[in-house]
């Protein structure tokens, strides 16, 4: 799970369900306070910060605001796997489960919307997927259904992409949405690629195949993925590589890229396997980083920091 570095000091959740609370200097706990709350599955999978407080969601499907000593101001409980982050906008929160969208107050807690969408897919254990545009979410479920929700009217929104026909398999770790401005991109099944505009309502791409897709990611206007000798850059509005850069010796061969950040006007490519690959404006190497960090699961930027997670529960900062 990710930490929160707020007020000089570095926040967390264990999987006992306290709240710890670390010195930013050294990284050593600094208290931990125990959470008066009878829940069924204490691992926590979600953790945010709403107004100096913080909202965590459990697997047991529970979610709490809690101040920074713990206390808690609401509770929510419903007796379903909670896998996904929560998301929160406009002083409200979404929840995904497996076959249900929740939307809660952030400040009350109370259910402002709820509908269940049924599924004969296989539940993912990587949770849902969320973004948000304007007044639109988008989501899909753990059960890989794909919706929209008008958090001004909070009913279902229809459009042209309500026809968007994607393929259903045992396995759909691999879907990804994102928006870049005014684009909706679905990567189905890693290797079909959807392009909608929000703002004509049209598809500009329709099941366009991308084939040998190792572990794409997008940043912008582009989809960026690696092969064994290059990484390429894809044109999100033709599917078409504009760029390719030979890698070739240069990453180890089963690595693959996880985030890609733009720093100080440098592209920093992130690996699982703890490489950074720097390019310059040009798009050229400029220099590549051993962080000799292994099996990294999550990268994420806050307050002109880098956060790595790693799969033994480590979090690096820098």
């Amino acid at each position: 799970i990710n930490v929160i570095y707020n007020d000089s000091f570095i926040y967390s959740v264990n999987v006992n369900g306290s709240l710890v609370k670390f010195n930013n200097e050294n990284g050593k706990q600094v208290e931990k306070y125990k959470i008066n709350q009878k829940i069924k599955n204490k691992i926590p999978v979600s953790f945010s910060l709403i107004d100096n407080d913080f909202i965590i969601g459990f697997k047991s499907g529970e979610v709490i605001r809690v101040n920074k000593t713990g206390d808690i101001k609401w509770t929510f409980k419903k007796n379903n796997l909670l896998n996904t982050p929560i998301k929160h906008l406009n002083d409200n929160i979404f929840i995904l489960y497996p076959e249900n969208i929740v939307i809660l107050s952030s400040k009350t807690g109370k259910v402002i919307f709820e509908k269940k969408y049924k599924s004969s897919n296989i539940i993912q254990s990587s949770g849902g997927k969320i973004f948000d545009y304007f007044n639109l979410i988008f989501f899909i479920l753990p059960n890989s259904e794909f919706n929209v929700i008008d958090v001004f009217l909070f009913d279902e929104h229809y459009s042209e992409l309500s026809n968007l026909n994607l393929k259903t398999s045992l396995n759909n770790l691999n879907d990804k949405i994102y928006v870049y401005k005014n684009i909706l991109l679905y990567l189905d099944n890693n290797s079909i690629l959807n392009a909608y505009d929000l703002k004509k309502n049209e598809f500009i791409l329709s099941n366009y195949i991308i084939n040998d897709l190792n572990s794409p990611v997008f940043f912008n206007n582009s989809l960026i993925d690696r092969n064994e000798k290059n990484i390429n850059f894809y044109n999100i509005n033709t599917g078409k590589i504009f760029l390719e850069i030979n890698i070739d010796k240069i990453l180890k061969n089963d690595s693959k890229i996880i985030k890609v950040l733009n720093i100080n006007n440098y592209l920093h490519l992130f690996t699982n396997e703890g490489e950074i690959l720097i390019l310059n404006n040009k798009y050229e190497i400029d220099k590549k980083i051993e962080l000799k960090i292994k099996n990294i699961s999550k990268i994420y930027s806050y307050q002109d920091k880098i956060f790595i997670l790693s799969n033994k529960g480590f979090t690096y900062i820098y």
